[in-house]
């Protein structure tokens, strides 16, 4: 298996009607967009001093960044590096209900270009 067929298989699983969600991203200032990604919420979290499973919500999604960029989405800042804190992304839940979040951190990797998402309520 090489590096490009990896790059290819994150962005057909994330695009395809089998798993991939439509994800709104908008920015602070400018105009959104719908791109396809993975979108997951849910309510297992890890308690940071005892270590065990607790119920506490959970929400992330996941994105090819040149799916972004090909859809006129500013994904980098001046410095060359993902930069889309506080950005807002929406996808609906399984019953076709909308959610609104905030993007409260993001882990890039620049190996496949894949970019995933930790998100927060947003009101």
């Amino acid at each position: 298996m090489s590096l490009e067929l990896a790059r290819k298989d994150i962005k057909e699983i994330t695009q395809g009607d089998d798993w991939g969600v439509d994800l709104t991203f908008t920015p602070p200032v400018g105009s959104s967009v719908q791109v396809r990604g993975l979108g997951s919420k849910h309510h297992l979290s890890i308690d940071q001093e005892s270590g065990l499973p607790i119920n506490s919500r959970n929400v992330h999604m996941s994105v090819v960044e040149s799916v972004l960029t090909d859809a006129g989405y500013t994904v980098r800042n001046a410095a060359d590096e993902v930069s889309i804190k506080d950005h807002r992304v929406s996808f609906k839940d399984f019953r076709g209900v909308l959610r609104n979040y905030k993007i409260n951190q993001t882990w890039p990797d620049e190996t496949l270009g894949l970019i995933v998402c930790q998100l927060g309520a947003y009101n």
